[in-house]
């Protein structure tokens, strides 16, 4: 039930609350409107700012994350503004288990209540839905720990969704550090194990389950009393039968729930085999993948190993596609490196994890939580500036000192260099792993960090284990050039994941199946690609029905799409005719769906396999495609009709929604109209360079001028595009289209040829054809281009303007006089910039402002330099910044900045040029 108070925040970050839906120990949860999605969530924010509140919060987020099941709470983004840490999502419209079963919150202990038939099938429903939701999050690697009826929510249409992972734990594999040794839970529903602090393991939930199971069965729990009275209960005493406590109790439900309540761990059953005693259908085959293959991958890493036991530091690159096994190959090799005296720490960046140095922190606070004393110990040593940065940037790392000892960082050091001697120091008493699984999906933070860490040879005695996508990676990005730097490194070695060979298809079949056919194995691999994904779902498929034919892949994935509901089956013809990422509002356009249409239709893709969402800092978000081959197969089943059609709406959709020229084409060609894409590019272009987006609309009037239309203004057309160019800093583009317009249009050609030497002027290009050009152009033509030559060919500028007599020109002779460090030649530029009369325009002004600091500059009058390009700056605030005369100022202030000595300043002028 929400609740209105006037302590509730009206926003969190870009979210307006509307209300609060409850909270707990840990957190606030609030319903909020999502005005960028344009729909309402839920958002859970964290109360507390001390490091170990922070930890869990983080960790209750990516332990869940990245699954997907009907019966799980369905989390979204992760956010840090300011200071505050909130996430979001799915919000849920129903009630506790209790209150779904029983239809009110008071005691129920008549059998004849207990047992009616609707009642019963009430608790079988819901009981069968929580094991599911618990065999799959027990298969993904997580225990619960904390299953009551409160947190197992049931929505209107009967739906289970199991909430709250406040205190999720994960199994990690050979790993190290995965949680702290404290008791959580609800004492009511405490395993014997969990009340002593023992280990948990997946025996807990199923335990509590038994718990929940026998309160909704008998109307009270097996046992009841104070917390430690309880808790020596569930270790000591044998739960009361319920057959002789309810009469009339469905004997299968009891029996499931008796054993669920075994003291053992070892004699529980699991969630599935729970299921199976239900006769309860299997939706996944939930049995354990056992590794198999990657022989050469595998001694890849052991070599790797061997190396930093010799007391080198090694970084292990392993690139794969998606369901190539990457994960699975770095599971099994640090369980092998465990039993060689390894300890591995693993993080793993998400894709909607919007917090600095993601994955990175998981892997540091893994590490901290398994070596406390000996990382305090090396922390209290770090310089104190390399120790504040480290402790901003993984705050965790707090909880080991005293506040007093923390610092305060200025941002001047990176905490890579406190991490580089912790790794270091830590590595050298123990053989060190650590993991960075998903790098595609890094922050800039991240790999900011990393890149100290491997600086001047000075990476940590540690094996360094990196799993990439590289069909992820965007050319020219940051990430990209990173990799070279990695890859460059001489510690680094590159593993790539092949698909599996044909024998170590055989030997999976033979792991999962049996001893099996030839055929069968060559059936798998033909149909699979040997991509191990599909050989594992094809397996799958076999093995729940064994005796009839093997499927082919398009057959399992048609099944798979046959069961989705409308909205998604519409979704992913969109999602499948698109050449990438489809952002969520060119669904909503395509496919005729609201916000919460597109969500739900997403939400069902992403449970079935076969999409993605992936989001942004702003929040917009795109549905990706898990495997090129579930698209291929997508298209495949589509109608001809039904394509086009879907085709032309996806097209109408890019245009208005920020799709590209490509997209266009590619849409219009597809829908067999391909004269139709100019046109309607013409007009997302005209809406784009309204919007500002300038490289957008080039792109867009590029396809625009393939019209065949003789009605067409194409002189129009190529101005503006050369006009966007311009205003995106590509001024070299910009002038070879004004080339392509001057051959179309010769009777304006020297107009438009002025105009394009001086954007290729702007654009650094200088040559002796140019010059040639130039020479034929009018005087103020010449003019300003000898203006822009001035810091690139001092000798052409001044031929140019050679017997040409104004202001301008004076300008123009007093900045290359200026530039010839001679005091003759000095004096004569200052006697020319005092003598020139600014012309009555702005630019004007500029011109004579930038020529006067020019010569302040060559005076050695640095600060009257910078008082005169004050000045200019200020008469030039409301230029664009890819204005020759802004880029002029830009590079005259990086110029003094470095005179004196003003290396941060120099550089951020250097970026700005580099950006325009």
């Amino acid at each position: 039930m929400e609740e209105r108070t006037r302590d509730i925040p009206e926003r969190l970050g870009r979210y307006e609350v509307r209300g609060r839906i409850g909270g707990g120990g840990m957190g606030e949860v609030y319903r909020v409107y999502d005005p960028v999605n344009r729909r309402e969530v839920a958002l859970k924010v964290l109360k507390f700012t001390y490091p170990r509140a922070l930890h869990y919060f983080k960790r209750e987020f990516r332990a869940v994350a990245g699954l997907s099941h009907p019966n799980l709470v369905a989390l979204y983004d992760l956010h840090h503004e300011g200071d505050q840490y909130f996430y979001t999502m799915e919000i849920i419209d129903g009630v506790d288990l209790y209150l779904y079963v029983n239809g009110h919150n008071r005691l129920v202990t008549d059998p004849r209540v207990l047992c009616r038939p609707d009642r019963a099938q009430r608790v079988r429903q819901t009981i069968v839905q929580l094991l599911q939701a618990l065999a799959y999050l027990h298969e993904h690697g997580c225990i619960h720990r904390d299953i009551k009826p409160s947190n197992v929510l049931v929505d209107r249409g009967g739906q289970v969704k199991l909430v709250d992972f406040g205190i999720v734990k994960e199994l990690l594999p050979g790993g190290e550090g995965q949680s702290l040794s404290q008791v959580f839970g609800t004492s009511t529903y405490f395993s014997p194990e969990q009340s002593l602090g023992s280990s948990v393991t997946a025996a807990t939930d199923v335990y509590a389950v038994g718990v929940v199971l026998y309160e909704l069965l008998a109307g009270t729990p097996p046992f009841e009393g104070d917390s430690a009275d309880v808790a020596q209960a569930h270790r000591t005493q044998a739960p009361p039968s319920l057959v002789q406590r309810v009469p009339g109790v469905p004997a299968d439900l009891a029996v499931v729930c008796m054993e669920l309540l075994s003291k053992a761990p070892e004699e529980r059953p699991s969630a599935r085999e729970a299921l199976e005693m239900l006769d309860a259908p299997l939706e996944t085959d939930y049995a354990e993948v056992e590794f198999v293959g990657r022989r050469a991958a595998r001694k890849a890493l052991h070599r790797a190993l061997e190396t930093v036991r010799a007391g080198r530091g090694r970084i292990a690159l392993i690139e794969g596609p998606s369901g190539a096994g990457k994960s699975a190959l770095v599971e099994t090799f640090a369980q092998e490196a465990r039993l060689f005296g390894a300890s591995s720490f693993t993080g793993t960046c998400l894709h909607r994890d919007h917090v600095a140095l993601r994955g990175l922190d998981t892997m540091v606070e893994r590490l901290a939580e398994a070596y406390r004393k000996q990382c305090a110990r090396i922390m209290r040593h770090l310089p104190e500036a390399e120790r504040a940065a480290l402790i901003d940037g993984f705050t965790f790392l707090g909880e080991l000192l005293p506040p007093h000892m923390h610092g305060m960082a200025d941002g001047s050091v990176s905490p890579g260099l406190g991490l580089q001697t912790l790794l270091r120091e830590v590595a050298e008493k123990r053989l060190l792993i650590v993991v960075l699984e998903h790098l595609h999906l890094a922050d800039p933070a991240t790999l900011d960090v990393i890149e100290v860490l491997q600086r001047g040879g000075g990476l940590p005695p540690c094996l360094f284990v990196i799993t990439l996508r590289p069909d992820a990676v965007s050319p020219n990005s940051r990430l990209a050039a990173f990799i070279d730097l990695l890859t460059a490194h001489p510690g680094t070695e590159r593993i790539v994941l092949e698909p599996f060979t044909p024998e170590e298809t055989m030997q999976f079949l033979e792991l999962h199946l049996g001893k099996s056919p030839a055929w069968l194995a060559d059936h798998v691999q033909r149909q699979a690609d040997g991509v191990p994904l599909f050989v594992q779902s094809l397996v799958a498929e076999i093995r729940q029905n064994p005796k009839g034919a093997p499927p082919t892949f398009d057959e399992m994935v048609t099944r798979k799409m046959a069961a989705l509901p409308d909205g998604a089956q519409r979704a992913l013809a969109a999602v499948c005719l698109c050449r990438g990422p489809v952002p969520g509002r060119v669904l909503e356009r395509a496919c005729g769906l609201d916000a919460n249409g597109v969500h739900d239709a997403l939400q069902a893709l992403i449970v079935a396999g076969l999409v993605r969402v992936e989001s942004s800092t702003d929040g917009s978000m795109d549905a990706v495609p898990v495997h090129r081959r579930l698209m291929q197969v997508a298209r495949g089943a589509l109608e001809a009709e039904l394509t086009r059609q879907m085709h032309v709406l996806l097209a109408k959709a890019w245009q208005t929604t920020g799709g590209t020229a490509a997209d266009l084409r590619h849409h219009w060609t597809a829908a067999g109209e391909a004269e139709k894409a100019p046109r309607y590019a013409a007009m997302a272009a005209a809406e784009a360079q309204q919007a500002g987006e300038h490289v957008r609309a080039a792109e867009l009037f590029a396809l625009a001028l393939d019209s065949t239309d003789p009605r067409v203004d194409r002189v129009n057309l190529y101005l503006q595009q050369a006009d966007c160019l311009t205003q995106a800093g590509r001024a070299l583009a910009a002038a070879e289209v004004l080339g392509r317009l001057a051959e179309e249009v010769p009777d304006e050609g020297l107009r438009w040829t002025a105009r394009r030497l001086e954007l290729a002027l702007v654009g650094g290009r200088v040559d002796e054809a140019l010059a040639r050009e130039a020479a034929h152009l009018p005087d103020g033509a010449r003019v300003r281009l000898a203006t822009l030559l001035v810091g690139l060919d001092p000798f052409l500028a001044e031929a140019l303007v050679q017997g040409i007599e104004n202001p301008e020109v004076r300008l123009v002779r007093a900045r290359i006089l200026a530039g010839r460090h001679d005091p003759q030649a000095i004096a004569e530029a200052r006697e020319l910039v005092d003598s020139a009369i600014p012309g009555p325009t702005v630019l004007d002004r500029i011109a004579q402002a930038h020529a006067q600091a020019v010569v302040c500059r060559a005076e050695g009058a640095g600060r009257a330099a910078e008082a005169v390009m004050a000045r200019a700056w200020e008469l030039a605030r409301d230029l664009p910044t890819t204005d020759p005369m802004t880029l002029r100022l830009t590079m005259g202030e990086a110029l003094l900045a470095l005179e004196h000595g003003d290396i941060a300043r120099a550089r951020a002028a250097g970026r700005e040029l580099l950006m325009a």
